[in-house]
């Protein structure tokens, strides 16, 4: 009989932590997000209204509780976007991350709403490693307890890109970078006659980083006689942030 009242208090236990925080989008009013639901945007322009998930969690409950927020997963992408907790902010987004960076956890009193309003959101600045394929980046809220062990059951949201068909092709390249041959087969020159690039990185199509090198020349030959045939992603970057993003065919 003991253990029969134990296992329903458990699920009872369970049932009370999963109800004491709720998550909402701030452009769709205070509808609590359901798990896994979606957050879609299709463009790249963080200026405008709809395409940054500004994302509030309310506490439910009568007591103070502890959330965290972790990058559960990346889905096509190689994390090229930003989020935001409280007004701190990173760039790029690393699967395994977990937010907020200057704390270990919001604390978040009873009826109060966290993050505050206008620094707390998850942005995408570029298309898919497969730009015909969304861009996914699933968010996972959850509580801890106060020996910072995670309990109750975990709200997870789908931040995804979905490239606009006007987007698909250019990857936002510049005119000043360029990429050729493209197809290759054994050697990518890089035209940097503007001097923007200091770096490439190359992306296979589940986002992992297959090749990268420093760049130092106006124009620099990169051997990816080693890469198999296929398509893969190249990043270019300088100044601390990345330029140009070109889809490139391998032989």
């Amino acid at each position: 009989m003991k253990k029969i009242y134990l296992s329903v208090a458990i699920l009872f236990f369970s049932y009370i932590v999963h109800s004491q925080f709720i998550v909402y989008e701030i452009d769709q009013g205070r509808t609590p997000y359901t798990d896994y639901q979606i957050f879609e945007t299709h463009s790249l322009d963080l200026t405008l209204g709809s395409t940054t998930f500004d994302f509030r969690i309310k506490n439910t409950s009568d007591s103070p509780i502890k959330v965290r927020i972790k990058v559960e997963s990346l889905i096509n992408t190689t994390g090229d976007g930003e989020l935001c907790v409280n007004g701190l902010c990173s760039h790029p987004i690393y699967q395994g991350d977990i937010y907020p960076l200057n704390a270990d956890y919001l604390e978040i009193q009873p009826g109060e709403l966290q993050p505050y309003a206008n620094g707390s959101k998850w942005g995408n600045y570029s298309a898919g490693i497969d730009p015909s394929k969304p861009a996914d980046y699933v968010l996972k809220f959850y509580q801890i307890n106060n020996a910072g062990s995670e309990i109750g059951t975990p709200l997870h949201v789908i931040c995804r890109y979905t490239a606009e068909s006007s987007a698909v092709d250019n990857l936002g390249q510049t005119s000043d970078v360029s990429i050729y041959p493209n197809p290759a087969d054994d050697v990518l020159t890089i035209d940097n006659s503007a001097a923007q690039v200091t770096g490439i990185k190359i992306y296979d199509m589940t986002g992992k980083l297959v090749k990268q090198s420093d760049i130092s020349n106006y124009t620099q030959a990169i051997d990816i006689s080693d890469l198999n045939p296929g398509i893969f992603l190249v990043s270019l970057s300088g100044d601390k942030k990345i330029i140009s993003q070109q889809k490139l065919i391998v032989k």
